[in-house]
C-alpha cells in the first residue's frame, strides 16, 4: 500500500461527498488531503507504523477524521465512511461518475434532470430532442452530449481492463512477499503484464516448488493482507479478489518445467503459434511441460515415444536456445516476425532503463508541478542522471502560473544559479530550460519565437480543440514542426489512458516532417498517457524519426515513471540509439543545435 493508492482513496470519498451534495468544505478538505498525500515523498503507511495516528495529525491538511480514514484503510484496506457512501448512492450515479470527463458535477445534473436507470437509459434520454432543450437551459450544450456519449462507447472498449502503473505495483508486491516463503524457487507474473502492455485483463501469477511444498506458497497467497476474496484454492491453484478489485490467480510448477510454463503464459496467443509453427518446422513439438525433440531427423512417426525425447526447461532461455533461437524478450512476443527473425539471431538490443541519460519534461509549480527546480534536480541526481530539462507550461495555456517571457527569463536565472552550484561541486549535472508551449487549434505557438529562441530546448503539444478533422490537426502540427525554435513535441496523440481518444491525425505526414525539420516525438511515461503508444513509436523509427522519453513529472517521485515509457519503448523495437536520452549533453546539445557554452 502505497501513497498514491491512500490519496485515491481519500479522492474517491471526495468524489462520492460531491455526489451526495454534501459540505462544500468536507469534500475541499479530502480533496486537499488526496493531494498532499498523493505528493509527500516520505511513506505514510511507515509513518503510521512507526509513529501511529498522531503522526498522520502531523501531515498539514490531515485533521482527526481524515486521519482516522486513514489508518482504518492501512489497518483494514477498507474506509468505513466510504463503504457507506457507496451504499447511499444509486449504482447508475456511481456508473455516470465513472464516465470518463463527466465527473460528479455533471453526473448529479444529469441524474436530477433525466433521472435515468441505466447507462443504456441514460444514452436513450440524451437522444431525445425533448431532453436536450431542457438540458441546454441547464448548462448542458449540444456538443457535450456528444462528448458524453462518445466517451461511453469510449469506455465500453477499455472496460475492466488495468492500467499497468496500477497492476505493477500489486504484481510486484505479490511475488516479493511470495519469495519471502523459503519453499518458493522461482516467482514471477506472466501474461500481457510481462509484456508491459498499457493495460491488461487479470493479474497472473506462476511459481515453482518441490511438490511437497506447493501447499505452504497456496497459503502464502491466498492469506496475503490484500486478499479480500478467495475464489479457489487448490494444491496447485489459486484465485483471490485483492482489495483493489483484482482478479489474480496463481500457479504451481514443478521446478524443472519452469522455464516453459514462463514461456506458455506469458505469451501472446499469436507468439505462441509462430513458435509452435517454427518448431514442427524443425521437427520438434513445444508444449507449457516441455519440448518434444524427434531423435532421428528422418522420423516420421512423431507419436512414437521411442522416436523423440522431452527437454524439460528450468529456465526460459533453454526453451529458446533449444529451438535454436535467440531469447526473444517478452515486450516483442507478439506474433510479429520476432521468431524468424530470432532463427538469424536478427533481434535488435533493446533499450535498456539504464541507457537513459536525462529527462527533457517536467514541471514546477511555476506551472502546474507541485515542486520546485531544486527538488527535481536532486532527484534526477539520484537516479544518476547527466541531465534534466525543466519544462513548465506557458501561460498561453491558462495554466495557473504559467510562464510568459518575463517569467522565463526569471527563470533563466534561478537555473543558471543551481548550474553554478553543481559545478561548483564538480558535479556531472545539468538543467536545460525549456517549455511547453501549447499548439493553438490555428497551428499558432502561445509564445513567440524570439522567447522559444532563447531556450535550449522547446516542447510543443495540443492541449485543447481535440475534435478537429484529420486535415486540421495534421496541419496543425506540421505547422510547429516547422518552427526552427520547436525540438519536441509532446506526448503526440493526445490520448489519456481510458479517458479521451487519440487524435486524428495523418501519422505518415507527420513522421516525414520531423524527419525533415529534425524535430523528435516524445513517449510519455506519464502513467495516464504512454503516447506515443508503442505501434506509432515503431513505425516512427522506420520512418527515421528521432524519439525521445520523458516523465512528464509534476512531482520528483514521478521522475520514476521512466520504466513506463521505456516500457513502451522496448515493445517498439527502440534501441538506445533511436532515443535522443540515451546521449550524453554534450551530444544532446548539439542535437538541439545549441553549444556547450554555459554549461
Amino acid at each position: 500500500m502505497n501513497n498514491t493508492q491512500i490519496a485515491t482513496q481519500l479522492r474517491s470519498i471526495a468524489e462520492l461527498l460531491e455526489l451526495t451534495k454534501a459540505n462544500r468544505f468536507e469534500v475541499i478538505a479530502y480533496q486537499n488531503a488526496s493531494r498532499t498525500i498523493e505528493y509527500r515523498q516520505d511513506d505514510v503507511k511507515t509513518m503510521y507504523q512507526t509513529k501511529g495516528i498522531d503522526g498522520l495529525h502531523t501531515i498539514q491538511g490531515i485533521g482527526k477524521t481524515i486521519a482516522g480514514n486513514i489508518a482504518e484503510y492501512i489497518d483494514t484496506g477498507k474506509i468505513d465512511k466510504k463503504e457507506k457512501l457507496l451504499r447511499a448512492i444509486s449504482a447508475v450515479q456511481l456508473a455516470m461518475n465513472d464516465i470518463p470527463g463527466v465527473g460528479p458535477k455533471t453526473t448529479t445534473k444529469l441524474y436530477t434532470l433525466l433521472k435515468p436507470k441505466t447507462i443504456p437509459d441514460l444514452i436513450h434520454k440524451l437522444s431525445l430532442q425533448k431532453n436536450k432543450a431542457i438540458l441546454d437551459q441547464n448548462s448542458i450544450k449540444e456538443k457535450s452530449i456528444k462528448n458524453i456519449l462518445e466517451s461511453i462507447q469510449t469506455q465500453k472498449t477499455i472496460s475492466n481492463r488495468i492500467p499497468i502503473s496500477d497492476a505493477l505495483p500489486v504484481a510486484q508486491y505479490i511475488v516479493n512477499e511470495l519469495l519471502k516463503n523459503k519453499h518458493a524457487r522461482r516467482v514471477n507474473f506472466v501474461g500481457s503484464l510481462r509484456r508491459m502492455k498499457d493495460t491488461i485483463g487479470d493479474i497472473d501469477i506462476i511459481a515453482s516448488v518441490d511438490a511437497r511444498n506447493s501447499a505452504s506458497i497456496i497459503s502464502s497467497f491466498v492469506n496475503l493482507p490484500i486478499v479480500t476474496k478467495v475464489i479457489a484454492q487448490g494444491t496447485k491453484k489459486a484465485t483471490i479478489i485483492s482489495t483493489h478489485g483484482y482478479h489474480i490467480d496463481l500457479e504451481i510448477v514443478p521446478v524443472n518445467e519452469y522455464g516453459s510454463l514462463l514461456q506458455h503464459f506469458t505469451g501472446s496467443k499469436e507468439h505462441n503459434i509462430e513458435l509452435r509453427t517454427y518448431a514442427q518446422s524443425i521437427r520438434m513439438s513445444v508444449s507449457e511441460h516441455g519440448i518434444k525433440v524427434n531423435k532421428k531427423s528422418n522420423s516420421k512417426d512423431q507419436n512414437n515415444s521411442s522416436k523423440f525425447k522431452i527437454v524439460k526447461c528450468e529456465t526460459e532461455e533453454k526453451v529458446y536456445t533449444t529451438l535454436g533461437l535467440q531469447y526473444i524478450p517478452p515486450e516483442l512476443r507478439e506474433g510479429s516476425g520476432e521468431v524468424t527473425l530470432a532463427h538469424k539471431n536478427a533481434l535488435p538490443r533493446l533499450i535498456e532503463q539504464s541507457d537513459i541519460r536525462g529527462d527533457m519534461q517536467m514541471h514546477t509549480r511555476a506551472s502546474d508541478g507541485k515542486t520546485s527546480i531544486d527538488e527535481l534536480a536532486k532527484r534526477a541526481t539520484q537516479l544518476k542522471y547527466n541531465y534534466i530539462a525543466i519544462t513548465d507550461h506557458s501561460i498561453g495555456l491558462g495554466i495557473t502560473g504559467g510562464l510568459d517571457e518575463k517569467g522565463l527569463l526569471l527563470q533563466r536565472k534561478e537555473i543558471e544559479k543551481i548550474n553554478t552550484h553543481y559545478a561548483k561541486n564538480r558535479s556531472p549535472f545539468t538543467i536545460l530550460q525549456g517549455v511547453e508551449v501549447n499548439i493553438r487549434a490555428d497551428g499558432r505557438l502561445d509564445l513567440p519565437d524570439s522567447a522559444l529562441a532563447q531556450l535550449d530546448c522547446a516542447l510543443a503539444s495540443i492541449h485543447s480543440s481535440f475534435k478537429q478533422t484529420q486535415a486540421e490537426t495534421t496541419k496543425r502540427y506540421i505547422h510547429a514542426i516547422k518552427n526552427p525554435s520547436i525540438s519536441i513535441i509532446a506526448h503526440p496523440t493526445g490520448r489519456l489512458l481510458g479517458k479521451r481518444k487519440e487524435l486524428d491525425v495523418d501519422w505518415n505526414a507527420i513522421f516525414d516532417a520531423c524527419v525533415i525539420h529534425k524535430t523528435a516525438l516524445e513517449i510519455d511515461a506519464g502513467i495516464d498517457r504512454l503516447d506515443l503508444p508503442d505501434v506509432l513509436a515503431c513505425e516512427a523509427r522506420a520512418k527515421g524519426v528521432m524519439l525521445v522519453i520523458n516523465t512528464d513529472a509534476h512531482h520528483p517521485d514521478q521522475l520514476e515513471n521512466m520504466c513506463f515509457g521505456v516500457a513502451v519503448a522496448r515493445r517498439a523495437w527502440l534501441t538506445k540509439h533511436d532515443i535522443l536520452n540515451t546521449m550524453d549533453i554534450r551530444n544532446v546539445l548539439a542535437w538541439l543545435g545549441k553549444t556547450e557554452e554555459g554549461y
